[in-house]
C-alpha cells in the first residue's frame, strides 16, 4: 500500500476522533469540565490506582470479584496521563474523576475513529463511511455509557472493535496496520484476563494470514523476507508487545508463587467446577443482538423466562441473522461483480467475524457465576463488526446512486443518534459530603501515618472513596487483609497490638460521627465499653460494627471469622472489678458431618488472658485483671484461632478465608 493511502488512513481516523471528541465533549460540557466528581465505588478504586500509575507504580489492572487483578494497567496510565494534562497543566476538568472520564472518552473515540478508518482505507466505496457512522450510532447509542464510563468492563468495547479490524487489515496484508493491532490488543490484555483467549488466537491468526499472502506475492516461502521487508513495524511490533508484558514480568519477578500470575492460574485451574455449557453461552452471545441487559437471570439457568425472552426479540435476531450472512451470500451469489481486493476483505472479515463469535460463546463457557451483561459488553463490538460487513455490501450495490447531500444527511443523523450518551446520570453533588467529611476528620487529628479503614462489605462502595481521598491528600490508607484484592496488598495491614494504625470506622449514623451518606458515618475515636452490662452484638448494621477492627465479616445474625485473628478496639472507663467478657459463640467447621471445635487464645493489649473453646453455639467467657483493664485509655481485644482452616473460593490466596468461630455477641459483666 503506497505513503498515500497511508496518509488518508491515519487524516481520515484523525478526523473522525476529532468530531467524536467536539461531539461528545460539547453535549457532555458539564460532565466533564463543570459539575465536580467524586468517585465512589469501582471509580474510585479506579482512582487509587490511577494514583499509583501517577508515580509509576501500578503494575496491576483492575480487580475481579474473584479475588484477583487483571493483567495490566494501561488503563490507569491513560487516566493519569489525562488527568496531568487535563486537570493539572489546563486546568479544564475540576477534578481528578472529571478528567478520568474526559480522558476515557478521547480513548474510546480514538479506538473507534481507527476502526472506521482503517476499514474504509481498504473498501473504497463511496457510501460505506457514512451508512456506518449511522450504524454505530444506532448500535451503540443505546449501549449505557459506550464512550463516556470508566468502569472496567465496559471499557473493552472500542479497543475490541479496534482490535478485530485491524486483524482483519493485517490479515488482508496491510502492515501499516499492525502496530494498531498490538495497542489493541495490549488495552484488550490488559483490561481483562478472558481478553487473552481472544488477543492470543486472533492475532496469530491474522499474522499466519498475512505471512500466506506474503508468500503467494513472492511466489516462494520467505520467512526471512519476511520478517527484514518489514524491519520498522516488527521493532516497533517487539516494543509494543514487550512494554504490554512489563508489568507481567514485574509481579512474576517479585512475587514468584505469590504474584498475581499466579492467581490468575490458579483460578483457571478451578474455573471448571461451575463451567457452563455450549447452549447457556450461544443464547448468551446472541442476546447482545437486543435490548436486555438482564442476562443473570436469562442463561444463568435455562427456563421458561429464556423461551419467552426469544419469542419476544425474534424479528430483532433475525434481523442479525441477515446481517451476518449477507457478506457470504454477496460473496457466492455475485463474485464476478467483485474486484479480487474487496473479495479477499470480506471473506477475510467474514472469517474473523466467525472466529471471535466462536471465541465469546469459548468465554462463555468459562463463566463462573451469573452470566452478567457486563461480562459480555465487548460483544457489542463483534455484533458491529458484522454490521460493517454488511453495510460494505449495500454500500457496494448502491454506489451509482450514492450522492454527497445523502451522506451529510446520514452523518448529521447519527451525530444526534449518538447524542443519546449524554443521558449519563447528572453528576452534581457525587462525593462532596464525603470530601468533606475525610477533610473536617482529618483537621481534628494531629497523628501521622496511614488511616486503618474498618468497613463492612456491604460499605465499601462509600469506603473506597474515603480511601481515595486520604490517598490523594498524601495520608494513604491501610485495610484489613481480606480486602488486598481490591484496593492492592500495598494497602494490607495485619491488624495487630504490635502493628497499629489510627483506625476509622465507617458504619451506621451516630451523633458523635461525621456524616457521609444519609446511611453511613465515619468515626475517629473508638467507642466504650462499660464494664458493667454492655453486650456487643454482630449482626449486619447492629453496635458490633463500632468495635471490630478487622477479622470479623457481618450476616444478618451473626458475624463470621475470616482471617487467623479477630481483633476489637475500644475504650476502656475505669473498672472497680476484674471484667468477665463472655463470648456468645459457635464453631464453623464440619467435618465427616459433625461440627468440629474450634479454641480461641484470647489477648487484652497483648496481654495473655485465658483460652476457650467452642463446638455447637455457646456462651464462653475469660476475666480481664482489673489492673489490666485499666492500664490504658483504650483496649485492643485479639482472638487468635490457632486451628482456623481454609475455607475461601478456589484461586482466592491462602492467607484469605480462614474459618474458626460464628459470633453471635460479647458481654461485659464486672467480677467481684
Amino acid at each position: 500500500m503506497d505513503r498515500d493511502n497511508d496518509i488518508s488512513t491515519w487524516s481520515l481516523a484523525a478526523i473522525l476522533w476529532l468530531a467524536l471528541v467536539i461531539t461528545f465533549g460539547i453535549v457532555n460540557h458539564e460532565r466533564f469540565f463543570s459539575a465536580q466528581f467524586l468517585e465512589m465505588g469501582d471509580d474510585a478504586v479506579n482512582g487509587i490506582y490511577t494514583e499509583h500509575a501517577r508515580h509509576f507504580a501500578e503494575i496491576y489492572g483492575n480487580y475481579s470479584r474473584f479475588q484477583f487483578n487483571h493483567p495490566g494497567p494501561v488503563f490507569y496510565y491513560a487516566y493519569a496521563l489525562g488527568e496531568l494534562v487535563l486537570r493539572d497543566w489546563l486546568g479544564v476538568c475540576p477534578t481528578p474523576g472529571n478528567a478520568h472520564l474526559a480522558t476515557i472518552m478521547v480513548v474510546q473515540s480514538a479506538f473507534f475513529a481507527l476502526a472506521a478508518a482503517m476499514f474504509c482505507s481498504s473498501w473504497r466505496w463511496r457510501a460505506w463511511l457514512p451508512l456506518a457512522l449511522l450504524g454505530a450510532a444506532i448500535q451503540f447509542g443505546p449501549v449505557p455509557g459506550a464512550f463516556l464510563i470508566t468502569w472496567p468492563p465496559q471499557v473493552l468495547l472500542m479497543p475490541s472493535l479496534a482490535f478485530l479490524v485491524a486483524c482483519i487489515s493485517v490479515a488482508c496484508g496491510r502492515w501499516d496496520h499492525l502496530l494498531v493491532m498490538v495497542l489493541a490488543g495490549g488495552f484488550l490484555f490488559h483490561g481483562h484476563v478472558a481478553q487473552s483467549l481472544v488477543v492470543g488466537t486472533l492475532g496469530p491468526l491474522a499474522l499466519g494470514l498475512n505471512l500466506v499472502r506474503h508468500r503467494r506475492a513472492a511466489g516462494a516461502w520467505s520467512l526471512r523476507q519476511w520478517f527484514s521487508g518489514h524491519r520498522a513495524s516488527w521493532i516497533g511490533f517487539g516494543l509494543l508487545a514487550g512494554l504490554f508484558l512489563l508489568p507481567l514480568a514485574i509481579d512474576v519477578t517479585c512475587y514468584g508463587g505469590h504474584s498475581n500470575v499466579a492467581t490468575i492460574l490458579a483460578r483457571f485451574h478451578t474455573n471448571t467446577t461451575d463451567a457452563k455449557n455450549p447452549w447457556q453461552s450461544l443464547l448468551y452471545f446472541l442476546s447482545f443482538g437486543t435490548s436486555a441487559g438482564n442476562q443473570e437471570e436469562l442463561f444463568t439457568t435455562i427456563g421458561p423466562a429464556t423461551r419467552a425472552f426469544f419469542a419476544a426479540n425474534t424479528v430483532r435476531l433475525a434481523v442479525w441473522g441477515v446481517i451476518w450472512l449477507l457478506p457470504p451470500v454477496a460473496l457466492l451469489s455475485f463474485r464476478r461483480h467483485l474486484a479480487p481486493r474487496d473479495r479477499m476483505l470480506l471473506a477475510t472479515g467474514w472469517l474473523f467475524f466467525v472466529c471471535a463469535a466462536g471465541l465469546c460463546v469459548m468465554w462463555g463457557m468459562a463463566q463462573a457465576g451469573h452470566m452478567f451483561n457486563f461480562n459480555g459488553v465487548f460483544y457489542y463490538g463483534v455484533f458491529y463488526l458484522a454490521l460493517m460487513l454488511a453495510l460494505a455490501v449495500v454500500s457496494r450495490a448502491i454506489d451509482r446512486w450514492y450522492r454527497p447531500a445523502a451522506a451529510g444527511a446520514i452523518v448529521a443523523v447519527a451525530a444526534v443518534l449518538l447524542s443519546w450518551q449524554r443521558t449519563m446520570p447528572s453528576l452534581h453533588g457525587v462525593g462532596m459530603q464525603i470530601r468533606s467529611a475525610v477533610e473536617n476528620a482529618l483537621a481534628g487529628e494531629t497523628l501521622s501515618g496511614p488511616r486503618f479503614l474498618v468497613f463492612e462489605a456491604g460499605s465499601w462502595i462509600v469506603a473506597a472513596a474515603v480511601a481515595l481521598e486520604l490517598e490523594r491528600r498524601g495520608v494513604g490508607f491501610r485495610v484489613a487483609p481480606w480486602w488486598s484484592f481490591m484496593f492492592g496488598r500495598e494497602h494490607e495491614l495485619a491488624y495487630s497490638t504490635n502493628n497499629r494504625s489510627t483506625v476509622w470506622w465507617i458504619t451506621t449514623p451516630a451523633p458523635d460521627g461525621l456524616p457521609l451518606t444519609p446511611e453511613l458515618s465515619l468515626y475517629r475515636l473508638a467507642a466504650p465499653i462499660q464494664p458493667e452490662g454492655d453486650e456487643v452484638r454482630f449482626k449486619s448494621a447492629d453496635n458490633g460494627s463500632r468495635y471490630v477492627v478487622c477479622g470479623l465479616s457481618s450476616s444478618m445474625e451473626w458475624a463470621y471469622s475470616n482471617l487467623p485473628r479477630a481483633c476489637f478496639l475500644f475504650a476502656t472507663p475505669p473498672a472497680k472489678h476484674d471484667v468477665h467478657i463472655a463470648f456468645d459463640a459457635g464453631s464453623v467447621e464440619f467435618r465427616d458431618g459433625k461440627i468440629v471445635p474450634q479454641p480461641a487464645e484470647v489477648f487484652f493489649n497483648g496481654v495473655p488472658i485465658g483460652r476457650v473453646e467452642v463446638v455447637e453455639r455457646r456462651e464462653v467467657a475469660v476475666r480481664v485483671p482489673a489492673d489490666v483493664w485499666n492500664a490504658a485509655p483504650s483496649a485492643l481485644l485479639e482472638l487468635h484461632f490457632p486451628a482456623c482452616f481454609a475455607d475461601a473460593e478456589p484461586g482466592r490466596p491462602a492467607y484469605q478465608g480462614r474459618g474458626a468461630w460464628i459470633l453471635f455477641a460479647m458481654r461485659f459483666r464486672p467480677t467481684p
